[in-house]
């Protein structure tokens, strides 16, 4: 078990080493595609997953190389590049869906932030993770969050429930000025869970939230 861990930290190590080659002098990496639907996305995706890898790499060496790739994707992330109009972070290409990549694309990028805060010791990330968080707007009927278009839209809820998990979970990393808010959101949405969660399958989770096909209709803000 203990080489099998000494492994994966060799891993990590080695592929941040070379992904610190492929980083860009403002801080982003190389962008990639969403994954079946091979949407074509910005490097805001990428940047915030490896930001978390060269963290993870700095805290096994305390190599401060790795400090500066963290530094470096934070400052990216903050910037006007990965959020034009100060609302959500712009991911996607596709002219025919949201440019926000709905919810699930900013919590990656509010997971980044909250990380940052902690290996880089300065709040600034935190507090504007928290900023994206509450410009999304949360239904408290449904217990569920209205997805953000980058230009300050506000759409339809993320009719998924993975995405409405992983931004709840990645919010709870955030420790900004307004996190006892921000954590009572999460705790609603909590609360709410067996309102918009179907297990099938024995204990198969299915993720479309089960709306009787109205999802529209019913979530949409009015």
């Amino acid at each position: 078990y203990k080489i099998l861990l000494m492994n994966i930290a060799e891993l990590i190590i080695d592929l941040s080493k070379n992904a610190i080659l492929m980083q860009a002098r403002d801080g982003s990496m190389p962008a990639g595609h969403n994954g079946p639907y091979n949407d074509n996305e910005t490097t805001v995706r990428n940047t915030s997953h490896w930001l978390i890898t060269f963290a993870k790499s700095y805290e096994l060496t305390d190599d401060s190389i790795f400090l500066d790739a963290v530094q470096k994707a934070a400052n990216y992330l903050i910037s006007t590049k990965a959020r034009p109009f100060k609302y959500s972070f712009f991911h996607r290409k596709n002219s025919q869906l949201d440019s926000c990549n709905g919810l699930i694309g900013q919590a990656w990028v509010i997971e980044a932030l909250a990380i940052s805060s902690i290996i880089l010791n300065d709040p600034k990330y935190s507090n504007l993770g928290e900023e994206v968080f509450f410009q999304h707007n949360f239904n408290y009927d449904y217990g569920l969050w209205n997805r953000l278009e980058i230009d300050g839209k506000i759409k339809s809820i993320d009719p998924t429930f993975n995405h409405q998990l992983w931004f709840a979970a990645c919010a709870a990393l955030l420790k900004g000025a307004r996190k006892v808010k921000c954590d009572s959101i999460i705790k609603h949405f909590i609360l709410k869970i067996p309102d918009n969660l179907s297990i099938i399958n024995e204990g198969l989770i299915f993720h479309p939230i089960k709306v009787n096909g109205l999802i529209k209709e019913k979530y949409d803000k009015k």
